[in-house]
């Protein structure tokens, strides 16, 4: 994978991951069940998409090793 790929990547990972922090905040501060679940749900798929990110990443790297 091409460095620019790389770092769009590493963005794109750090972004989902700020994501998530936010939302964890914001579940934090919703009075009502119904929108805590809601951001819990932003939490999880923050998470999901950047760890997906970062494996994506990390077997690139293997790859280009090999």
């Amino acid at each position: 994978m091409p460095i620019a790929g790389q770092i769009l990547l590493l963005v794109i990972t750090f972004t989902f991951t700020a994501g998530g922090f936010a939302a964890w905040g914001m579940s934090q501060a919703s009075p009502s069940t119904a929108e805590r679940l809601v951001w819990w749900a932003v939490v999880g798929l923050s998470t999901v998409f950047a760890a997906g990110c970062f494996l994506l990443l990390m077997s690139s790297e293997t790859a280009e090793k090999e």
